[in-house]
């Protein structure tokens, strides 16, 4: 992922026009901010004096996890945006183009201690999910549909261990995804959705 830097100059030189046409994302010509909706919680981005904040708890924390990480998320998927319709096709991040990076090493996603964390404990599980706009679904025995982006679903999947089976974590992404997403970006987006419910505030 390019710097802080590059990526304001880049995303100054947008036309807002343009960028207000993304699904959740809007102008204010008179206050010259645009907003975008992630995790269920407004981010506001002042291109003038390059700085991102919230009007809520969860996006003033949302904005502090990982220094730059979620500042940079946010800048590169509006730079990046392409209006590609969702695949429906749900895939781990290792099996995306570039996605060798999620295999070993630091980039590792911490899926398995989520579960431990979480492990019969699905409510609040849920309960946090749905602070962050989660919203439940079918998958395993309980998962979460989180929105880092409105064009961008990610999918925490977990597995309650017991006996003969250690508890289990998964997370999945639509493929549509890396069309317009560099890995690092993924990894960044994917990484914030870990430290969510690993801190679990």
């Amino acid at each position: 992922m390019e710097g802080v830097t590059t990526a304001w100059e880049k995303f100054s030189n947008l036309d807002p026009a343009e960028i207000s046409r993304i699904e959740g994302v809007s102008y204010d010509d008179t206050l010259q901010l645009y907003s975008v909706r992630s995790f269920g919680h407004d981010i506001f981005i002042s291109p003038g004096k390059r700085e991102l904040f919230s009007d809520s708890a969860e996006g003033i924390y949302l904005l502090g996890i990982k220094e730059y990480f979620c500042d940079l998320s946010v800048l590169w998927y509006l730079i990046s945006y392409r209006d590609i319709p969702l695949s429906g096709n749900l895939v781990k991040p290792a099996n995306l183009p570039g996605g060798q990076i999620f295999v070993q090493g630091t980039h590792v996603l911490p899926l398995d201690e989520i579960a431990q964390r979480y492990n019969n404990r699905k409510k609040e599980f849920l309960d946090l999910g749905s602070r962050y706009g989660g919203i439940e679904t079918d998958h395993g025995d309980v998962g979460v549909r989180l929105l880092p982006f409105p064009t961008v679903p990610v999918y925490l999947i977990l597995w309650f261990g017991d006996e003969s089976f250690p508890p289990k974590g998964q997370l999945l992404l639509d493929s549509s995804c890396s069309h317009y997403l560099s890995t690092d970006v993924i990894w960044a987006v994917t990484s914030i959705c870990c430290v969510l419910f690993l801190e679990g505030r």
